[in-house]
C-alpha cells in the first residue's frame, strides 16, 4: 500500500494536480455530442444498408411460377422440351405431367361436386332449408329480434338441438297428430299440440361459421395469386420461340422463362390455366357454401380442414409421384424478367449517392404502394363477394330484419348435371312445384 508521502510527492510533481482532476471529472459536453453523433450516423448508415437489401428484394419485375404443383409442371416441361428438340425422355416427362394435371382436376372436381351435390339435392330429399342467420342471434333472446327458428317458434338455449335431433321430434309430433287427427280427437290433439316441443334447430356459434370462412378464404386467396400470376406471365412473354435453356458465363446451364409461342400460349391457356381457374371458383362457391351450411362449431372446423386439403391435392400427387429430375428442373428455373424494368443491385449503384437510396426504397415514408396489403384486401373482397352470393341465392330479409331461407323445393331426381354444380343459378335443377317447406313465424 503506498505511503502518504509517496502521494505526496505524486501531486506535487509537474501536471500531478491537473491529472488528478482529469481523472476526477466526467465526460465534457462535447465529448457527449461527439458520441450521439456517432450513434446517429451509424443508424443513419443501417437504414441506407437496409434500403439497399430492400431494393434487392423482387418485386414486379419478376415473374416466378409455383415449383411444386403439377400446374407448374405441365407448365414447364413441355417448353423444356421444345428447346431441346424434343428427345423422348423429356417428351415422357411432358407427358407425365399432363396425365397427373388430369388426375388432379378430377380427383377435385369430383370431390368438391359431391359436396356441392350433398347440399343441392340430397339435402332437400332430407327436408333441410338453408340455414341463413337461423340461431345466429344470442344476444336478447327469446324476446329480440332474429330469435326465430325454421320452425316459426323463439329459440332458447334449452329449446336448441341439431338438425338431426329437431327433425325426429318434429317428425314424432306430426306423427302423434296424425294419429290422433283434430276431427275425431279434439282433445288429445290439442294437447299433443300444446305439450310436445320439438325444439328448433340453427347455428351454434356465427363467430365461428365466419371465422372458419374467413381461414378458407385464405387460402383459396393464395391459390388465386398462383392463377393471376400465370395468367400474368403468358400475358407478358413474347410470343416468339425463344430456347428455356442456355449457359451462363462458366459453363453451366441454366434454365430461364423466357418467349413461347403463339400456339403453346394457347394450350397452356385452354388446358392448365382454364381448368385452374374453373376449378378455384368452383371450390370457393361450394366450399362457402358447404361451411356456411355447418351449424355445429366442430363439424365447421373440422370442414374447414378438408376443405383446405382439397386445395393441396395438386401439391400433393406432384410431391409424390412426380420424378426427382423434374423437381429438380423446376427447382432451378429462373423467373421471367419483365422487359424494361430492371432489377436493383448493389453491384450496379455503388456510386449513387445514400438519399438516392432511401428516396428510392420509399424508407423514410410512411405511407407507400409496398405497404398496401394487397393480399389482405384481395382475400377481403373474395371473402365479400361470395358471402354475398350465399345470402343472395340462398336467403330473403324477414320481418325483423335478419335473413332466412327462401322456400325449398324438392328435387324431382338425383340427377345433378355438371354445369348445375359449377353454375347453378344458371342452371338449376328440376324441382316439384310445391315447396316441402316455407317460411312461416307462429309468433
Amino acid at each position: 500500500m503506498p505511503s502518504v508521502e509517496s502521494i505526496h510527492a505524486y501531486i506535487t510533481v509537474p501536471g500531478g494536480p491537473s491529472l488528478a482532476r482529469e481523472l476526477s471529472r466526467g465526460p465534457t459536453i462535447e465529448e457527449g455530442i461527439s458520441a450521439r453523433t456517432a450513434d446517429e450516423e451509424t443508424i443513419a448508415q443501417t437504414r441506407v444498408n437496409v434500403a439497399r437489401l430492400l431494393m434487392e428484394t423482387k418485386e414486379e419485375n419478376i415473374i416466378e411460377l409455383e415449383t411444386a404443383s403439377v400446374y407448374g409442371s405441365a407448365f414447364v416441361l413441355p417448353q423444356i422440351a421444345r428447346s431441346a428438340g424434343c428427345p423422348p425422355k423429356l417428351v415422357v416427362l411432358c407427358l407425365r405431367s399432363f396425365f397427373f394435371l388430369t388426375l388432379n382436376c378430377l380427383l377435385q372436381w369430383m370431390l368438391v361436386y359431391e359436396l356441392m351435390k350433398e347440399a343441392m339435392v340430397m339435402n332437400r330429399f332430407s327436408g333441410v332449408m338453408w340455414l341463413c342467420d337461423f340461431g345466429a342471434q344470442k344476444q336478447g333472446c327469446p324476446e329480440g329480434d332474429g330469435c326465430l327458428g325454421p320452425g316459426g317458434t323463439r329459440m332458447t338455449p334449452s329449446r336448441s338441438y341439431a338438425y338431426n335431433q329437431w327433425t325426429l321430434q318434429n317428425f314424432a309430433k306430426e306423427s302423434l297428430m296424425s294419429v290422433f287427427p283434430e276431427s275425431q280427437f279434439p282433445d288429445r290433439h290439442q294437447e299433443i299440440k300444446d305439450n310436445i316441443d320439438p325444439g328448433e334447430y340453427g347455428v351454434e356459434s356465427e363467430e365461428c361459421r365466419i371465422l372458419c370462412v374467413m381461414l378458407f378464404v385464405c387460402a383459396v386467396s393464395h391459390e388465386f395469386e398462383g392463377t393471376m400470376r400465370m395468367l400474368k406471365l403468358l400475358y407478358s412473354l413474347p410470343s416468339r420461340e425463344e430456347s428455356w435453356v442456355s449457359e451462363n458465363d462458366e459453363g453451366e446451364a441454366v434454365l430461364t422463362i423466357k418467349g413461347m409461342p403463339w400456339r403453346w400460349k394457347f394450350i397452356n391457356f385452354v388446358f392448365v390455366l382454364g381448368p385452374r381457374f374453373i376449378l378455384w371458383q368452383f371450390t370457393c362457391r361450394t366450399g362457402i357454401l358447404f361451411l356456411m351450411e355447418t351449424a355445429t362449431i366442430e363439424n365447421t372446423i373440422v370442414n374447414t380442414t378438408a376443405l383446405c386439403f382439397i386445395l393441396d391435392i395438386d401439391e400433393l400427387l406432384f410431391e409424390v409421384f412426380s420424378t426427382d429430375l423434374t423437381k429438380n428442373l423446376l427447382e432451378i428455373l429462373e423467373g421471367f424478367r419483365i422487359p424494361g424494368k430492371s432489377m436493383n443491385s448493389i453491384s450496379k449503384s455503388l456510386s449513387r449517392e445514400e438519399e438516392d437510396y432511401l428516396e428510392e426504397s420509399a424508407m423514410n415514408r410512411w405511407l407507400g404502394w409496398q405497404l398496401i396489403p394487397w393480399n389482405a384486401l384481395q382475400a377481403a373482397a373474395i371473402f365479400v363477394y361470395f358471402y354475398w352470393l350465399y345470402y343472395d341465392s340462398h336467403c330473403e330479409k324477414s320481418e325483423d330484419g335478419t335473413y332466412v331461407s327462401i322456400s325449398m323445393y324438392a328435387p324431382k331426381s338425383t340427377y345433378f348435371p355438371d354445369i348445375s354444380a359449377c353454375l347453378p343459378n344458371f342452371f338449376p335443377i328440376e324441382s316439384e312445384d310445391k315447396p316441402y317447406w316455407t317460411w312461416s313465424p307462429k309468433e
